[in-house]
C-alpha cells in the first residue's frame, strides 16, 4: 500500500481565506461590466487599425 499524505492549510494559511474568496466574487460579481469594457476597448483599437 503506498504512503498517504494528508494537506491542510496552516492558521496563517486560513487567514488568507477572506482576500482570495473576494478575488474570485468580484470578476463574478462584474462580469457584465468587464465584457462590456473588453468589448469597448476591442471597438477602440479596430479604429485605430483602419
Amino acid at each position: 500500500m503506498p504512503p498517504r499524505v494528508d494537506y491542510a492549510l496552516t492558521p496563517l494559511g486560513r487567514t488568507l481565506h477572506e482576500t482570495i474568496k473576494a478575488l474570485v466574487t468580484w470578476p463574478e460579481e462584474h462580469q457584465g461590466e468587464i465584457a462590456a469594457a473588453r468589448a469597448a476597448y476591442d471597438r477602440g483599437r479596430e479604429m485605430m487599425d483602419t
